[in-house]
């Protein structure tokens, strides 16, 4: 914590007036973001008794958060406090910035809140150090439980439970009903088992969207496109039958284009049938169905589900005037009235000079931003006018939402990457392999046509062969199975290769783009440096070497950005080489402090990875398949026994010959096939190990990897606050002549470093948590979505 210590210590004073200064940077604890101020207006009103509740609006986010602390334990223990309530609460940095607050809790309720913060710091506060600010009273920390809060406990009655556990095991059904229709293609009940886990996604889609999940909206139905499409026929069955379930399935399907075209009348009509059965998802989606032609019809289905705890309506019924669409609309911000003016900004006293010191220059102190719109640089009144320059920002990590996203990315590139298409044919080559497996006991019939010299007439022939007993053939017939499984596990396998390659491409991308940001934010302030030096030297104040070591620095920071610009460039045609488009120049974009990953232990990623991990399945199933091989090779020693039938015609008589055919195969090369087989055996057996032993290890090295990275982001996440202030306090302390250039550029090039480091560390991590995901059985969608939540936000 000393880094956060030293980060504020150039801060406002709000020890006497608990008012947080505009663009300066506190600790808030964040509760919850959406795309949609509607989803967190309604829990904003559950938080009016914490201090300074309210929902800003970061880009294209809005998150709901509380508190403007001085340190980051306060803020710690305010989010483990509000934890019962919000699931996920955590501390993190956040800037007060008047403008970006959308809504405050005061406007939620009418009993009193917190005030809201001043626009501006009074002018003798903005030289103090700042003290701890009030902390949370025993109420606010741990407070009772209100007819809100009772409320919102049960805000989900009628809709999914979001269960990861669930969803899992929801998946390893779908691989099981999967592999009882390779079997037999008509069995009914494994058909079903797929249509009511598709009822399942479906609500669990409805509950993520009310939620405002989107990322895990997008992974649960990429899941549905590409596991559960040919459900729909037994669907519509279904729905027709008045199952609920299955009419407000497709319903979602029809809404938002799910492995069918999109159609909102159909969509209307199935949500309509689901919605009179009781269906609280149905209640809302047919409410905002019929909007247009029945306002009072729908304003009492929304209603009944905003009673029922739908989030969805319970927002829109505190915003009547919002007429309410099918397609899910972004909801525009809320306005909020406008800040007070700023109080008149008071010139700072230029230092007392001696008899011998020279006039302080004239220079605009440029700001530090921390987020993506900085605070109003500080005027500095000088006894000698100067031009200045606006100092450049840096827009290093920008807004939390991307054109793009891992999960919509990762589909793009399985259309189009050619290294996964190659694996869509070997996966049907390996599936043709398990097919020839199942027909060894198919009867076989032959065809032949002699012509001898001493006959006028040709004998043609006809040879029915049923294999009745065959040891080669039992064996080869046992290998359908794990030849079928194996088909699927290095699909599997496949599909994560596929993953880990487009998240490193797209880790590259990230990397490139904001070292390319960071050059360019250290030019800018690198080029003001270099023509102060140059104005000092002028006036009498500076030397020539620091004329030139700014002019050197400049150009060198100059240099890199040309490699920078290839590194980019490169970066864009990796990712469009695997997704078949580059990456829009927002995308990807770095969340100000990212979410901490929730780790499972060791032992059970250890368990999943040994149960389901592709890699050791496909090792598994070709040790299996190496053994039936040997008890294949043993079995070609022993009799075979055929049931024949001949038919022979030769000018024009024809004869029928049926029987029985024992055959002895007796070949010296048996011997030989046997010894091999069996060393083959012995060869996929201690691969088997091998792969398992392999995957222990690397889940023991990438969970020790993600927890120490989590806390390697969060301590240069703190460095960066740290440079930040100490280039702001540089800047300062080279006006009032106490601090040099040489200082100044250096503090610069350090605060391009720690950024630089910031976002290799977030890149690193990302690739080691995708890698434990991946290596643990983890769904890829859902991977993927978590990363980008986290990570990259949306």
């Amino acid at each position: 914590m000393m880094l956060a210590e030293v980060a504020f210590a150039d801060t406002p004073d709000t020890s006497s007036s608990t008012q947080p200064v505009a663009g300066w940077d506190y600790y808030s604890v964040q509760l919850r973001s959406a795309k949609s101020p509607a989803i967190l207006q309604e829990l904003l009103a559950l938080v009016a008794d914490q201090p300074y509740a309210r929902i800003d609006k970061r880009g294209e986010l809005y998150a709901l958060r509380v508190g403007f602390w001085a340190s980051r334990a306060e803020a710690e223990q305010a989010a483990k406090a509000l934890l019962p309530k919000f699931r996920g609460a955590y501390a993190r940095i956040a800037s007060y910035r008047p403008e970006a607050i959308v809504a405050t809790a005061a406007e939620q309720s009418s009993k009193p809140s917190a005030p809201l913060p001043a626009t501006e710091a009074r002018p003798q506060e903005i030289e103090k150090p700042i003290a701890a600010m009030a902390a949370p009273t025993p109420a606010q920390v741990a407070p009772a439980p209100t007819p809100e809060v009772a409320g919102a406990e049960k805000a989900m009655v009628g809709l999914a439970k979001l269960d990861l556990e669930y969803r899992r095991t929801l998946l390893a059904k779908i691989r099981d009903y999967r592999k009882q229709l390779g079997a037999g293609p008509k069995n009914a009940a494994a058909r079903q088992g797929l249509a009511d886990i598709a009822v399942a996604y479906a609500a669990q889609i409805e509950a993520a969207e009310a939620l405002g999940e989107d990322g895990l909206v997008e992974a649960l139905a990429a899941r549905i496109k590409s596991d559960l499409a040919d459900t729909r026929p037994r669907l519509d069955q279904m729905a027709k039958q008045g199952d609920r379930g299955a009419q407000a399935a497709l319903g979602l399907l029809y809404r938002r284009a799910i492995a069918v075209a999109k159609d909102e009348q159909k969509a209307c009509h199935y949500y309509d049938l689901a919605s009179n059965q009781g269906d609280v998802a149905a209640m809302y989606q047919y409410g905002l169905c019929v909007a247009s032609q029945d306002k009072e019809g729908s304003e009492r289905l929304l209603l009944r589900a905003a009673n029922e705890g739908h989030p969805g309506a319970q927002a829109r019924l505190k915003r009547p005037e919002e007429q309410p669409l099918l397609a899910q609309a972004e909801v525009q911000p809320i306005p909020v009235a406008s800040p007070p003016a700023p109080a008149p900004t008071v010139p700072e006293q230029a230092a007392p000079m001696t008899q011998d010191a020279s006039p302080p220059l004239a220079q605009e102190v440029p700001p530090i931003p921390v987020q993506l719109t900085p605070p109003e640089p500080t005027q500095i009144t000088p006894p000698v006018s100067a031009p200045t320059t606006p100092a450049p920002t840096m827009q290093t990590f920008a807004s939390a939402s991307s054109a793009s996203s891992l999960v919509v990315a990762f589909r793009a590139a399985k259309d189009f990457d050619p290294q996964y298409r190659g694996a869509l044919a070997e996966k049907s080559f390996n599936d043709s392999a398990s097919t020839s497996s199942q027909l060894a006991y198919t009867p076989q019939l032959q065809y032949s046509q002699q012509q001898y010299d001493y006959a006028t007439a040709s004998r043609s022939t006809w040879t029915l062969t049923q294999p009745l007993i065959s040891g080669d053939r039992f064996f080869s017939y046992r290998q359908a199975g794990p030849r079928a499984l194996l088909a699927d596990s290095t699909l599997a396998q496949r599909d994560q290769d596929l993953a880990l390659r487009l998240l490193k491409s797209v880790t590259e991308f990230v990397r490139a783009r904001e070292a390319l940001r960071a050059l360019e934010f250290q030019i800018g302030l690198l080029k003001e440096q270099a023509k102060l030096a140059q104005r000092l030297f002028d006036f009498g104040r500076g030397t020539v070497i620091d004329v030139s070591d700014a002019a050197v620095r400049h150009a060198q920071a100059s240099a890199s950005r040309l490699a920078a610009l290839t590194r980019l460039r490169v970066a864009e045609n990796q990712f469009a080489a695997i997704a078949g488009t580059p990456p829009a120049k927002e995308s990807f974009a770095l969340v100000e402090v990212p979410r901490r990953f929730d780790l499972e232990t060791e032992a059970r990623y250890a368990q999943d990875g040994q149960s389901n991990n592709p890699q050791i399945g496909v090792a598994r199933q070709n040790e299996r398949i190496a053994e039936l091989e040997v008890q294949r090779a043993r079995a070609a020693l022993l009799p075979t026994v055929s049931a024949i039938g001949i038919q022979t015609e030769s000018a024009g008589v024809s004869n029928h010959f049926a029987g029985v055919a024992v055959n002895f195969p007796l070949q010296g090369q048996t011997v030989v096939q046997i010894s091999s087989a069996r060393a083959q055996a012995d060869r996929a057996r201690e691969q088997r190990r091998q792969t398992e032993q392999g995957v222990q290890l690397d889940i023991e090295r990438l969970r020790a990897l993600v927890e120490s990275g989590q806390q390697e982001l969060t301590i240069r996440k703190e460095a960066i606050v740290a440079g930040e202030l100490a280039l702001r306090g540089n800047l300062k302390g080279q006006q009032a002549g106490v601090r040099t250039t040489v200082d100044v550029l250096n503090s610069i090039q350090t605060l391009a470093n720690v950024r630089n480091e910031y976002a290799n560390t977030a890149a690193t991590l990302a690739e080691n948590f995708l890698g434990l995901l991946l290596l643990s059985s983890y769904e890829i969608n859902e991977a993927l979505a978590k990363i980008q939540q986290t990570l990259f936000g949306g």
